[in-house]
């Protein structure tokens, strides 16, 4: 299906590759992004609308007659992007705002809805008074436990304390000194599971279910999962056995139909965190849309045709497309401030971007911004992600490090990333 006036909403990497494959499957179509960033101009006509401004959004796509919008981030789907759009009679990619809100907004309700559907995962407890947290921490030990914020948190709201004194802290910062506003006031204590994690992400409309390349994201900071939890420092597409794909198919299907059961139809993209342990799939989160950075790697491994995969969801027929099958493996380097996810630095000149894309990498853009003709690093912490295709893993990943290195900062320093992504299965848990 060709297109011809097609609406990204969003600013990071994500979006940049989510437009980036628009483009190519639309080469003659106008794509806007909202607001987009420096790098996603271009490749789309950037407009200036904030990603919750939906009043703004509605009116910019009915006067320019937009046929399609995808919805990149979690905030206005959970503001009620979806509805808004599809009462103005837009057609748009994406779950209600009930939907989003007990997927994503609401790690509380998720986990409960879990446990009443007999859905696996962790064993938790939901708490709203921090002394009777700490009492819990104190029965089960910190090393045993992690720490959740019910509501959005940017990623950085899951917490792996390893002393008692690491768990206070977490605990009244959260839900006393509201570092997250209210998404912490509420937490999830639940056990710590053992095994490997992977993002399963789908696409549904509310009754089939397709699932897209397996990924694997990596949260922690540092080389070896050392550090604080991030938005995200990198990816790579992976393959589960045919037993695993299997049960976490079911899964997923369970999810969506729980879900209409519970009178919350979800139709667009759902991401879905597993532990995979000794004892099978265990579903530890939800996002109700597509991750970031599993968006890098999944935009340029996805089969067949990502517009009509879209549409058919957004239509709620997705019966009228085949189920993708994966293209390649691919992998992404997040590229970040040095002192990311605790602080970023704005306004130190980048350089190489262009080098490492003629080496057959691709670059996607999220913090930059630029001083005169040369990009710089901008508002947020997580600068670029640097992603490669091959055939096998490790021609994706050598490739992408081979393009990472071309790009630096003067001065030097500038931008960090870790060195390990898609060396191994890494035991992290995810934010």
């Amino acid at each position: 299906m060709q297109l011809d006036r097609i609406l990204v909403i969003g600013s990071g990497a994500r979006e940049h590759a989510i437009v980036r494959r628009l483009r190519s499957e639309n080469p003659r179509a106008r794509i806007f992004c909202t607001p987009g960033n420096v790098g996603i101009a271009e490749d789309a006509d950037c407009r200036a609308i904030k990603a919750t401004d939906i009043n703004a959004l509605v009116a910019f796509s009915v006067a320019n007659d937009i046929e399609l919008t995808v919805v990149g981030p979690e905030a206005p789907l959970i503001a009620g992007v979806v509805d808004r759009f599809e009462a103005a009679g837009l057609l748009i990619c994406g779950p209600s705002a009930m939907a989003a809100f007990n997927t994503e907004g609401s790690k509380v309700n998720f986990k409960n809805m879990l446990k009443k559907h007999a859905i696996p995962t962790a064993p938790f407890e939901v708490f709203d008074d921090v002394e009777k947290a700490l009492a819990y921490v104190l029965f089960w030990g910190p090393e045993d436990i992690v720490i959740k914020a019910d509501g959005l948190a940017g990623g950085k709201g899951v917490f792996l304390p390893d002393t008692m004194e690491e768990a206070e802290k977490v605990l009244r910062e959260l839900m006393v000194d509201g570092k997250y506003d209210w998404a912490g006031r509420k937490v999830i204590i639940e056990e710590r599971l053992d095994g490997w994690e992977c993002s399963v992400t789908s696409v549904t409309d509310g009754r089939l279910v397709y699932l897209l390349p397996v990924a694997q994201d990596y949260k922690r900071a540092r080389d070896s999962a050392t550090g604080p939890n991030t938005g995200g420092m990198g990816a790579r597409t992976i393959e589960l056995s045919l037993d695993e794909r299997l049960l976490v198919e079911q899964i997923t299907l369970g999810v969506v139909e729980a879900l209409a059961q519970e009178e919350c139809f979800y139709q667009g993209f759902l991401y879905l965190g597993f532990m995979m342990t000794q004892e099978g799939p265990m579903l530890l989160e939800a996002n109700c849309r597509i991750g970031d950075p599993e968006g890098q790697v999944l935009m340029l491994t996805i089969g067949g045709n990502f517009t009509d995969l879209c549409v058919a969801a957004a239509k709620g027929d997705l019966k009228s497309v085949e189920s993708p099958k994966q293209s390649g493996h691919a992998v992404c380097v997040v590229m970040t401030s040095p002192e990311y996810p605790e602080a970023s630095e704005r306004n130190v000149p980048i350089l190489g971007i262009e080098k490492a894309q003629n080496r057959g990498a691709l670059v996607f853009h999220a913090g930059t911004s630029r001083i005169g003709l040369k990009y710089s690093t901008g508002k947020s912490g997580r600068i670029l992600s640097v992603v490669a295709v091959g055939e096998t893993p490790k021609d994706a990943g050598e490739l992408a490090y081979y393009a990472a290195e071309l790009i630096y900062t003067d001065p030097e320093g500038g931008l960090r990333y870790r060195r390990d992504i898609g060396a191994k299965h890494h035991r992290e848990h995810r934010g």
